[in-house]
């Protein structure tokens, strides 16, 4: 699998929308859309698509990770 590189900003809003309101669903739908693992603790831990520890959700915002991986938010196709 390989990194991706764009995401739309539906998708980032549908990603902010899980980690405020529906954590349940976050993991999934971070994962599929970018390829960064969170994984629960007592605040997300960002894992890359090489499992290698980025930051957690109580050091950076979702705009921050995305800066951080190089992951560019695009306009709704």
């Amino acid at each position: 699998m390989s990194k991706p590189n764009k995401i739309t900003q539906e998708k980032m809003d549908e990603l902010n929308y899980c980690l405020v309101s529906r954590k349940d669903k976050f993991p999934a739908l971070l994962e599929e859309y970018t390829g960064i693992t969170a994984k629960p603790y007592t605040a997300f831990q960002y894992f890359d698509y090489h499992e290698n520890y980025i930051c957690d959700s109580g050091d950076c915002s979702l705009e921050e990770l995305m800066e951080e991986e190089e992951i560019e938010v695009v306009a709704d196709a």
